[in-house]
């Protein structure tokens, strides 16, 4: 936005808002072709910007089109390089919280690694995955040596099952929220495109009610 506000006023000596919001929301809709939105634009502000022709008026606007989608492009990698590493972190602590509830049922077993102490610091860490990904915590209590303990609902079957059952059931909860949030972004696009023409269209009416205003005024003063 801050980029359409200074092209729009170095340029063109235009620093309506209203100028400001119809380039830029334009410019974001995807359901038109690059060429026909400069098009749109070229041809908007021919109208609107005396003494500037539609020929001064495209390079510009194909130069800030340009611009905007190098800045979306650098956003959208922004977003997308945070959300991979958020994602590595989560999965990163789910397998520090399996691995050491593998080893408290396979204590007993020569060929695995002896009993991992958590903290307590850890411990609570671990009691939030378990709840964010559907699991119920009955009561966090410590033992007899100090050390912080989870104690879980179900029975003794249910708690030594459960990693296997965390990590079987992280994927599916991953796809399920990403189609989730898919659909939602899709939903707000679609809203947001019918906004943007209804806002495109009633910009132009104004537009022309203003330049046949203008003509008006002028016949009279002749």
């Amino acid at each position: 936005m801050e980029l359409v506000s200074s092209t729009l006023l170095r340029e063109f000596n235009l620093s309506d808002e209203a100028y400001v919001e119809y380039v830029f929301q334009l410019s974001e809709d995807d359901t038109i072709e690059s060429s026909e939105k400069e098009a749109i634009v070229v041809e908007f502000l021919s109208e609107a910007v005396e003494g500037e022709s539609s020929e001064r008026i495209g390079p510009v606007i194909s130069a800030l089109f340009a611009a905007l989608q190098a800045q979306k492009a650098d956003a959208d990698a922004e977003a997308q390089a945070q959300a991979a590493k958020e994602k590595a972190a989560l999965a990163q602590q789910l397998s520090e919280a399996t691995l050491a509830d593998n080893s408290d049922n396979s204590a007993a077993d020569a060929q695995l690694p002896q009993k991992k102490v958590l903290s307590k610091e850890e411990k609570k860490a671990r009691e939030r995955l378990l709840r964010m990904y559907g699991y119920e915590v009955d009561e966090v209590v410590e033992n007899e040596n100090g050390e912080t303990e989870i104690l879980y609902s179900g029975n003794k079957e249910d708690k030594a099952s459960m990693p296997d059952a965390l990590m079987n059931t992280n994927v599916q909860r991953v796809k399920e929220a990403e189609q989730l949030r898919r659909q939602k972004m899709q939903a707000a696009h679609s809203a947001e495109v019918e906004r943007n023409k209804a806002a495109r269209q009633k910009q132009l009416d104004d537009a022309e009610k203003k330049k046949k205003k203008t003509v008006k005024q002028e016949k009279r003063r002749m």
